[in-house]
């Protein structure tokens, strides 16, 4: 049984926790940074796509920067590992070449992706895979959408997770919290914001509080 599972703002980079780790934390929109670095093919087809600011900032960066690229992937990985968690890396996602309603898609492979295209889904396969770690996890902490939730048919993934989050809440099988970024509109769309044990309107004070970090509101009710 899972401790803990952890989603991540956009595309899915979730983080689980098992019973036996104290905790780990995850950065958000990191997708393409994670899929670099464990699918050498998926590397190699978005090396040369200058407009892929993820990727620049976080895998590509020289060791002279502030935040090395390489550097920084490999110490969460191996913090993760240590911890004795599993970050789970979408395996397959939605790729279109437009962001408007109802645009011409298709489901990807990691190591198949158009290069010419933009990732805005989980695909099917990533969206059970999030499914079997949450049907092992007793608690599941969410942090901004799966896609680009507001524009269909890039909804799906996050539409399909927040109803299968609250389904087992609801039957008492799991305790949701959820908040940050466009989470409460994202479950608002789904309609379950009401169905997750807890849903924090806070937004980025939310994710403070999550770090351990003292907020000065909080920190003023308590004197």
């Amino acid at each position: 049984m899972f401790r803990c599972v952890v989603i991540g703002v956009s595309l899915a980079v979730a983080l689980v926790v098992p019973a036996a780790a104290t905790g780990a934390t995850t950065g958000s929109g990191m997708y393409v940074t994670f899929a670099a670095r464990v699918c050498p093919d998926y590397a190699d087809i978005t090396a040369n796509k200058a407009r892929n600011d993820i990727q620049e900032s976080l895998r590509d960066l020289g060791p002279d920067t502030p935040y090395s690229g390489g550097d920084t992937v490999n110490a969460i990985l191996t913090k993760a590992e240590k911890a004795n968690c599993a970050i789970i890396v979408p395996v397959d996602a939605v790729v279109a070449w437009h962001l408007k309603p109802n645009a011409p898609h298709q489901n990807y492979g990691l190591d198949a992706m158009d290069p010419t295209g933009m990732i805005l889904d989980i695909g099917r396969q990533s969206r059970e895979r999030i499914k079997g770690a949450i049907d092992e996890a007793a608690t599941l902490i969410w942090n901004g959408p799966l896609g680009a939730f507001e524009t269909p048919p890039f909804d799906a993934g996050t539409m399909e997770i927040a109803k299968y989050v609250a389904a087992r809440t609801k039957a008492g099988k799991l305790v949701s919290v959820a908040g940050g970024g466009d989470t409460v509109s994202a479950l608002a769309q789904a309609g379950v914001k009401d169905q997750f044990t807890y849903v924090s309107t806070a937004g980025g004070a939310f994710l403070e509080w999550m770090e351990g970090k003292a907020l000065p509101g909080v920190a003023a009710l308590m004197k």
